[in-house]
């Protein structure tokens, strides 16, 4: 009987290596697939160690757009690049870490190495690694919805100006033809059902 259980344990022993080598594959497939993902998105990928706020992985995309090489990141922090943050951005994270149901997006601009700076629109999200919390933020550049969201702004400012220089009468109504709004040099009043005095 002693010898058959001796000849069990080694199989045992033998399956419990077959399935814990079979995870460490399965995990450094996921991770190889992530990597891929990682490196081949359009947008700024970056994860950061709350504890140190020190990048410890980075995409392509970031290294191109803020002109550095992936070993300068690595050796920075949000602190160096992104502006106007400051001890905020430690904050988030905290709160991130505390709730992840809280606001997970950042509006805000980065610095390149040149000096030269663009806005961005941030997602993150928290995950523990071991002992350590990281952050992983997915951001893109959004310089054209900046830049159309002004020039929308100095139209319509334009258009109001216009208004106000103009000898006729312009008036604004909403879905059930009522009056919100007049404009022009000649502003007839409105009564309270609506009907304005073009007299």
């Amino acid at each position: 009987m002693a010898t058959r259980r001796s000849g069990t344990a080694p199989r045992k022993t033998s399956a419990l290596r077959r399935r814990s080598a079979g995870k460490r594959r399965a995990g450094q497939a996921e991770m190889r697939r992530f990597r891929l993902a990682m490196e081949n998105s359009a947008d700024m990928i970056v994860l950061v160690d709350r504890a140190s706020m020190r990048y410890i992985d980075v995409n392509t995309t970031i290294c191109k757009l803020l002109g550095y090489s992936k070993k300068e990141l690595l050796k920075m922090g949000p602190a160096d690049v992104v502006l106007d943050v400051g001890e905020e951005l430690a904050r988030s994270y905290d709160a991130l870490i505390a709730d992840p149901s809280s606001s997970n997006r950042l509006k805000a601009r980065y610095r390149r190495k040149d000096g030269t700076e663009f806005p961005f629109e941030s997602r993150r999200q928290v995950f523990r690694s071991g002992k350590r919390w990281i952050i992983a933020a997915i951001s893109r550049d959004i310089t054209d919805q900046v830049k159309a969201e002004q020039a929308l702004r100095e139209s319509e400012t334009r258009f109001r100006s216009l208004i106000q220089l103009s000898s006729d009468w312009y008036w604004e109504q909403d879905a059930e033809l009522r009056f919100v709004a007049t404009g022009g040099a000649r502003r007839p009043p409105i009564s309270a059902s609506g009907a304005g005095s073009c007299r």
